[in-house]
């Protein structure tokens, strides 16, 4: 899943919201994967014919700890190990009976995994009225030391600041702390999954000098 407009991120939301349930051998797989190897994995979606004509196994999570547990060492691949464990798991239970609900092709399945609530999490920031997410801004704008303006695209803020005190982690922490606490309270009559109340506001906090650095006073040009 990249985008809101993706079919995986789709089905998921509908999954989520309890308007789609899953059939009971997806259930079982993740209630095994997730009491096994300690996921939180929530939906199942199974492709025939990906890519090279092979079927897809895309299981999906809510959590965004699992992301480091399903890759491998470098962080980049799927964890090899983990795949073929959920590839037997999987071929197990569909062996216990010839009749499913899906003609599955178990030959050469590739297991993939996805994060949800990351996607989900923007878009519930997107719905939220304009003028309401710009009092926000200006509530905690307001008596700064930093000079606060959203994150492109996403759920967060940049902090910049001049003075080399503000550079203090425990103080950095400790006004992270105060801005999410707001956040949470000014918004959580949209946190529709409780991700916002959950993962609260991505604070990035930078130099003025490294800013310009980085981007010549260019929001556009930080993300490059």
């Amino acid at each position: 899943m990249i985008t809101r407009k993706d079919s995986e991120y789709i089905e998921s939301k509908l999954i989520k919201t309890g308007e789609k349930a899953l059939i009971p051998l997806f259930s079982e797989l993740i209630d095994c994967v997730n009491e096994d190897y300690g996921f939180s994995f929530f939906n199942v979606i199974y492709e025939n014919n990906i890519g090279d004509n092979s079927p897809r196994l895309y299981l999906i999570t809510d959590n965004p700890d699992d992301e480091s547990k399903y890759r491998d060492s470098n962080g980049v691949n799927f964890a090899p190990e983990l795949q073929e464990l959920i590839k037997e798991k999987f071929h197990e239970i569909v062996s216990k009976s010839d009749k499913h609900e899906i003609d599955f092709n178990k030959e050469n399945l590739f297991i993939c995994f996805g994060e949800f609530s990351h996607i989900a999490r923007i878009e519930t920031f997107w719905k939220i009225p304009n003028d309401l997410k710009g009092q926000f801004f200006s509530d905690i704008n307001k008596d700064s030391d930093f000079k606060i303006q959203p994150l492109l695209g996403g759920c967060g803020l940049l902090a910049i600041y001049e003075d080399i005190k503000l550079e203090d982690e425990k103080r950095q922490i400790k006004i992270s702390e105060e801005w999410n606490d707001h956040f949470i309270t000014v918004f959580k009559d949209f946190d529709i999954y409780g991700y916002i109340q959950r993962d609260g506001i991505d604070i990035v906090f930078i130099s003025r000098e490294k800013y310009q650095t980085e981007s010549g006073n260019d929001l556009m040009n930080f993300y490059r």
